[in-house]
């Protein structure tokens, strides 16, 4: 069963990013009701999405865990930081051939893993940009277990990613942060054997707040 083991404090990883066009985010950061978060402040805003897909390696085999939902907290710091974590529900696991067609790996058993994350606000090809890196060494572990199950064992997520946040400037109640391995550049990920990938959508909420990034 697919339980965190978390040494970890980010969705997604701290290794270098190779072609990484992101700058440091100097002077950017949350404005909550007209109002940008001051040092030693922090509001606590929520985490959700429906179906976020984890790519990668295990035991030889290229595999994808996919996720129905998750849900977690982020608490939004001065100078556009943040920490969290996010428990991920409801996967199954599948194998990926070259098409990146899918096949169900009916032996296998993934159950809920957390992982947990540090992120800030950067500048990534014109767009404001959250880069997620764990506190450790990983942001967590999946495991994965099943009599006769091929893709067997313990994985870590390692690395580093970036989510473009497409409304930054707007203030709403919730935002929205995409993961898009297609963006050349966001993403230096591993998952069990080699490189790895998320793709995915996190609603981000501030409850009965307007916030922005700015």
């Amino acid at each position: 069963m697919v339980k965190a083991r978390t040494v970890v404090a980010g969705l997604l990883v701290a290794c270098g990013l190779s072609g990484l066009t992101a700058a440091s985010a100097a002077g950017y950061g949350f404005v909550v009701e007209g109002r940008e978060i001051k040092e030693a402040e922090a509001l606590t805003a929520s985490i959700k999405s429906a179906t976020t897909s984890f790519y990668g390696t295990a035991q030889g085999v290229k595999i994808q865990v996919q996720c129905a939902k998750d849900k977690g907290n982020v608490a939004l710091e001065f100078s556009g930081s943040t920490k969290g974590g996010v428990t991920f529900e409801s996967c199954k696991i599948y194998s990926v051939n070259s098409r990146r067609e899918l096949t169900l790996l009916s032996k296998c058993t993934v159950a809920n893993f957390e992982l947990f994350f540090n992120d800030k606000l950067i500048a990534f090809k014109s767009l404001v940009a959250d880069e997620f890196v764990p506190a450790e060494t990983a942001f967590g572990e999946i495991e994965i277990t099943g009599t006769g199950c091929t893709a067997f064992g313990t994985y870590p997520i390692k690395g580093k990613a970036i989510g473009v946040q497409p409304e930054a400037g707007v203030e709403k109640e919730t935002h929205i942060t995409e993961f898009n391995p297609a963006e050349a550049g966001s993403q230096s990920l591993e998952l069990g054997e080699g490189p790895a990938e998320i793709v995915g959508v996190e609603e981000v909420t501030l409850a009965g707040k307007k916030w922005s990034e700015n």
